[in-house]
């Protein structure tokens, strides 16, 4: 599989209470990795830019502490992702979004090391 930071597809992170998030970006952080969920333009960085910490392992899953990120619908069809992925895509085509290297900046603003 890939480098998870190399990944453009959305996310489905499963967190260690067995709480599922769609995540729609992730950077390389010094303590972690900051993982920004969908629809975060409209909800803020602070409530949907998470700094999730620990040595982040696999090659997709990839694991960090008890946390789990896949590549969303590849193992399985989750109905609550695909739900998710089809309302973030419908979202993508009606607003504007950043770019890659937008994103990065984004990153590198919030202590990730893109």
């Amino acid at each position: 599989m890939a480098n998870l930071f190399s990944v453009t597809a959305p996310l489905a992170w499963h967190l260690p209470e067995g709480e599922r998030r769609l995540v729609v970006a992730a950077f390389p952080h010094r303590q972690g990795v900051i993982l920004l969920e969908a629809f975060w333009p409209e909800r803020g960085l602070e409530e949907a830019a998470h700094l999730v910490r620990g040595a982040l392992k696999g090659e997709g899953p990839w694991r960090l502490g008890g946390h789990r990120l896949e590549v969303a619908g590849c193992r399985g069809s989750d109905p609550w992702i695909a739900a998710e992925v089809a309302r973030w895509r419908e979202w993508l085509a009606a607003n504007p979004y950043p770019s890659r290297e937008q994103l990065a900046v984004l990153g590198r603003r919030m202590g990730g090391s893109s």
